[in-house]
C-alpha cells in the first residue's frame, strides 16, 4: 500500500493499494477538509463511493453540481469525471473508497442504483460503521487483512443499495438509525480516550440523556457507556501487541480511574489480564 497525507486538509490520509496486495479496493480516504481543501477533477478505473460524514459539500459530475448533507452520500461509476466544489466548515469530515468492477457483489450489481454514472443519496447513516471499520481495517496492521477488507467493501455496497430499497422491496425499519446516535458512535469510535460523559454527549447531539441511551441502544443494541468500555478495551488491545505501552499508561491514556480499574475491566471483558493478554499476543510470542 502507498498512503499520503494530502498537504491542504486539516488531517486524514489516502491509500492506493498495490496490485501486489490483493487489497478489493484501489484507493481509499478518510478526509478531514477545510474551505481551501481542493479535490481537482478526476475519474477512476472504479466505482467511487464517498460519505459525509461531518459538514456538507457541493460536487460536479460532469458539470453538472450536486449538495451533498451531513451523511449524505454518493456513487459514482468508473470513468466519470467528477470534482469538489467546496466544502463547509474548518472540519468537512469524509470517507471515500474506489472498487473495481469485479468487487461488486453480485446480489446487487444489477440493481438500478448501479446502473446510473452517479448517485447523490441525502442520507446514509448505516454507511457510517463499516466505512470507520474499513479505515481501521487498513490503518491498524492485523491478521487476515485483506479478507477483513472484503468484507467491509460488502458491507458498504450492500448498504448502499438497502438506501435504495422501495416500501414495495421491504426495507427494514431497523436500518433507519437515529442522527443523534449515529454522531454520538461517530464521537466515541473516533476519540475512545477521551473522558466523555453522557451529558456531554447528550448535549453535542442535541437531545436529553434518557433519549439518547434509548435510541442508541435501539441504534447498536449497547448504551453508550457500554460502547465506550468496549472501544477502549479493543484500543487496549491493540497497544499491548502493537507497543511497549505499560499497562499504567494505557490505563492512564485511555482514562480508566486507575491500572487495577483497567485490569479489572478488561478481565470481565477478555476473560484474561492485560499482562496476560500481552505475554500472548506480543510479536515475539508468534
Amino acid at each position: 500500500m502507498i498512503i499520503h497525507r494530502p498537504k491542504d486538509c486539516v488531517a486524514g490520509f489516502i491509500c492506493r493499494a498495490d496490485p501486489n496486495d490483493s487489497l478489493p479496493f484501489l484507493e481509499l480516504g478518510e478526509i478531514h477538509a477545510n474551505p481551501w481543501t481542493d479535490v481537482k477533477p478526476h475519474s477512476n478505473k472504479g466505482w467511487e463511493l464517498c460519505l459525509q460524514a461531518k459538514g456538507s459539500s457541493k460536487w460536479e459530475v460532469e458539470g453538472k453540481p450536486y449538495k451533498m448533507p451531513e451523511l449524505g452520500c454518493y456513487l459514482i461509476r468508473s470513468g466519470v469525471t467528477h470534482r469538489a466544489l467546496n466544502f463547509s466548515g474548518e472540519d468537512c469530515h469524509f470517507y471515500f473508497v474506489v472498487i473495481p468492477d469485479e468487487r461488486i457483489p453480485e446480489e446487487v450489481a444489477d440493481r438500478p442504483e448501479w446502473d446510473k454514472d452517479c448517485q447523490f443519496t441525502q442520507s446514509s447513516p448505516e454507511m457510517l460503521i463499516p466505512f470507520q471499520s474499513l479505515v481501521r481495517e487498513v490503518s491498524i496492521p492485523k491478521k487476515w487483512r485483506r479478507f477483513s477488507c472484503k468484507l467491509f467493501i460488502q458491507q458498504l455496497c450492500i448498504a448502499f443499495s438497502r438506501i435504495h430499497l422501495k416500501k414495495s422491496d421491504a426495507r427494514e425499519s431497523w436500518l433507519e438509525l437515529h442522527p443523534a446516535a449515529v454522531r454520538t458512535m461517530t464521537l466515541l469510535s473516533h476519540q475512545p480516550d477521551y473522558p466523555w460523559r453522557t451529558e456531554e454527549l447528550a448535549k453535542l447531539a442535541g437531545i436529553s440523556v434518557p433519549h439518547l441511551c434509548q435510541i442508541f441502544r435501539k441504534a447498536y443494541g449497547e448504551t453508550p457507556y457500554q460502547c465506550l468500555m468496549r472501544l477502549r478495551i479493543e484500543e487496549a488491545k491493540r497497544r499491548l501487541s502493537d507497543t511497549d505501552m505499560s499497562i499504567t499508561h494505557i490505563a492512564v491514556d485511555l482514562c480508566f480511574a486507575s491500572g487495577q480499574h483497567f485490569s479489572r475491566i478488561f478481565k470481565q471483558r477478555t476473560g484474561i489480564t492485560p499482562r496476560q493478554y500481552r505475554k500472548i499476543n506480543a510479536p515475539d510470542s508468534q
